[in-house]
């Protein structure tokens, strides 16, 4: 895979978007199973003055079916400041002749334009149930990319399964599509593999210095009694 949409977005951009829409099912009728043309794994590292902020990783996937190229990105995301998971990203529709301009390096990428997602889930193909988000957050800078509040627990353990090149399957929904699963499996390289240990482990360095932060704070309460007092 030569060019790639962007998905440069942060934890810190939920914030000010308006919240669009509630839980979003997967729709119980059968659906078309495709496998992706190309898939690849990055680790997704965000870091800043305090340390790491993000632990995570990024899925590219592209669906060449003509008359048109489907290139999906996605990044599945945790951080210490927060007690959900997040999955951003999106889809490009492009004309089989833009894209091999793309890859020819004749044009950029367009920005990703249209509505936005009607609805979202990704799962391992051994799982029960698939990771359904909590809620659907509009960009509205951005209608089309998607920005998925997702269960902390879940989340982190797809993560390990994605990077391990377990098999995956996932419905990104936009209005008037036709309902398809893209499903893909693409294993972290051993380098990429160390870069997202490395940042959990500077990811739990920060969930004990915030322990200890926190606790601190509480034993600065009125009335609260210092949890050495007497030892």
């Amino acid at each position: 895979m030569k060019k790639y949409l962007a998905c440069g977005a942060t934890f810190a951009d939920i914030y000010p978007i308006v919240i669009a829409s509630l839980f979003v099912c997967p729709p119980a009728t059968a659906q078309v199973v495709r496998q992706a043309a190309e898939a690849e794994t990055t680790p997704y590292v965000r870091r800043g003055a305090d340390g790491i902020q993000e632990c995570g990783i990024q899925v590219k996937v592209v669906d060449d079916r003509p008359p048109h190229v489907d290139q999906y990105t996605l990044v599945l995301a945790v951080s210490p400041e927060d007690n959900f998971g997040v999955i951003q990203g999106g889809r490009l529709r492009l004309g089989l002749n833009q894209w091999k301009s793309i890859l020819a390096g004749k044009i950029s990428i367009p920005k990703p334009s249209g509505p936005s997602p009607a609805g979202f889930w990704i799962t391992g193909e051994a799982d029960a149930k698939p990771l359904v988000p909590i809620r659907l957050v509009q960009d509205k800078n951005i209608p089309a990319k998607l920005i998925a509040v997702a269960a902390y627990e879940r989340t982190v353990s797809l993560m390990s399964e994605i990077a391990k090149g377990a098999p995956t399957q996932f419905n990104l929904r936009y209005p008037g599509d036709v309902s398809a699963v893209m499903r893909f499996s693409a294993a972290l390289d051993k380098e990429g593999m160390a870069t997202m240990v490395a940042c959990f482990d500077g990811y739990r360095k920060r969930l004990d210095e915030r322990s200890v932060q926190i606790k601190a704070e509480i034993d600065r309460l009125p009335g609260s009694v210092p949890r050495n007092a007497g030892h």
